[in-house]
């Protein structure tokens, strides 16, 4: 099997599962008791928040409560916006499912919702930022780092100058669940309020994440009863997931950035010569490498889906969160048409991928791809 759907999950490191079996079997103990093996526990968690602190150069200034995954900690975040007399969120229109739905609620509640526009490419559209900060009660914004469904990088400087420049007092959000790791997240050269990320995005366990937040914010938890996390996500953790999410992160490395990038580029190479029309939803210079998403109009995603899984290839045809509804936000706010959305796969690469197999993949879909289509001429 070759698998490109890393953007949904990736495979566990091994020395990840390592940690996690070592926490189980031997430091099972509850961190929250008194006792010398529950502090043993404690602290392997701290070493887990030590490193994601320093992945993110975020300093002294910033505190870590892990969560059940970045879903929990994008609601955390939102929640936050109840805080404020002013009821005016700003959104970008490519948010992830979980950033959106709980925006959703606000607004039954009456908070005001305001989308920011996407450009052609997926990133967000600064100068309508502009636009709707003038509308002096907006108390909240969140502009996602990577687009879960195009791989966009948006400019987090620029958004934050742009949005801190016209009201320090704002809360900036963001969800780096696509970016941590994988892209540059440096809270002292962009300092954000809060930010989402995710184990099992970064070859770590499933139900794990955490929320990163500015300790001056006086966070207002969504979970309450046990007082754990600082009293800030009361429940048990999840102590084998958090010491094996610090295990992943430490085993990341920077050197993949261009190692997944000739991925992407390999495979897409291939399947331009063979495949037209052909859209990218992404500029590829201003894009993740590790997310392509493709639209070839007048072939329906899900046979293109059939068609790569019987070839013994696995992809998407989008989030995954989001992959069950009728329609997709993101593709509809650059532009993308109806047709083009109901063909659009995305291919999601990891250092576990090998170039040979990313090649073969690539050829396997330009052949199933025509295949469909000549079916359809006929």
């Amino acid at each position: 099997m070759i698998y490109l759907d890393n953007a949904s999950t990736t495979r566990p490191y091994k020395n990840v599962v390592t940690e996690a079996n070592r926490i189980n079997e031997q430091l099972f103990y509850n961190p929250s008791s008194l006792h010398t093996k529950a502090m043993t526990v404690k602290a392997e968690m701290g070493k887990a928040r030590t490193i994601i602190r320093n992945k993110m150069n975020a300093g002294a200034g910033y505190n870590i409560i892990f969560t059940s995954g970045a879903t929990e900690a994008n609601n955390i975040a939102i929640f936050q916006a109840t805080r404020f007399k002013k009821k005016t969120i700003l959104i970008t229109a490519g948010e992830h499912p979980s950033v959106e739905g709980p925006t959703k609620n606000l607004k039954q509640a009456g908070w005001d919702i305001k989308l920011i526009n996407l450009t052609k490419d997926g990133q967000c559209d600064v100068s309508h930022l502009k636009q709707l900060l003038k509308d002096n009660d907006v108390s909240f914004v969140s502009c996602i780092l990577v687009s879960n469904e195009t791989g966009a990088v948006n400019n987090l400087e620029e958004i934050y100058k742009v949005v801190k420049g016209h009201n320090p007092k704002i809360l900036l959000h963001t969800d780096a669940t696509q970016a941590f790791c994988k892209v540059v997240v440096n809270l002292k050269k962009c300092p954000f309020d809060m930010v989402s990320i995710s184990s099992h995005k970064v070859h770590g366990l499933k139900g794990v994440g955490a929320l990163v937040f500015n300790s001056n914010i006086n966070l207002k938890p969504l979970i309450t009863g046990g007082g754990q996390e600082d009293g800030l996500r009361s429940g048990t953790e999840n102590t084998a997931g958090i010491v094996g999410f610090g295990a992943a992160v430490e085993s990341y490395r920077d050197s993949y950035f261009d190692y997944v990038k000739n991925l992407k580029q390999t495979f897409l190479s291939v399947v331009k010569k063979g495949v037209s029309p052909l859209k990218v939803n992404a500029d590829i210079k201003e894009s993740s490498p590790y997310i392509l998403s493709m639209s070839i109009a007048g072939v329906r995603s899900e046979h293109i889906l059939r068609a790569m899984e019987n070839r013994g290839v696995i992809i998407a045809n989008g989030s995954a969160c989001s992959s069950k509804n009728n329609h997709n936000p993101t593709l509809e706010s650059i532009g993308c048409t109806i047709k083009e959305i109901e063909g659009s796969v995305r291919i999601s690469f990891s250092v576990d991928n090998g170039v040979d197999e990313v090649s073969k993949a690539a050829e396997i879909f330009v052949e199933e791809v025509n295949k469909l289509k000549n079916n359809i001429a006929r």
